[in-house]
Parts: structure tokens; C-alpha cells; sequence
């Protein structure tokens, strides 16, 4: 089996501190900035 990871950058502060904050209405991941909130 293969593994793939995609690097999430802050699009504000452009972090790599960045973890999952649920999921949005779309169905889509939701990220939240550990640096900037």
C-alpha cells in the first residue's frame, strides 16, 4: 500500500504548523494555523 503526504502551509503567514480542524460543509478537511489562529 502506498502512503501519500501533502505539505499544508498557513496561506496567510505561510506556517508549517498547521492541524486539522474538522471538516467544512463541502465535506472538505479544515485546517487551523497553530502560529496565526
Amino acid at each position: 500500500m502506498c502512503e501519500i503526504t501533502i505539505q499544508v502551509n498557513c496561506p496567510y503567514c505561510h506556517s508549517m504548523k498547521v492541524v486539522k480542524n474538522g471538516v467544512k460543509r463541502t465535506g472538505r478537511q479544515n485546517f487551523l494555523c497553530r502560529a496565526c489562529g
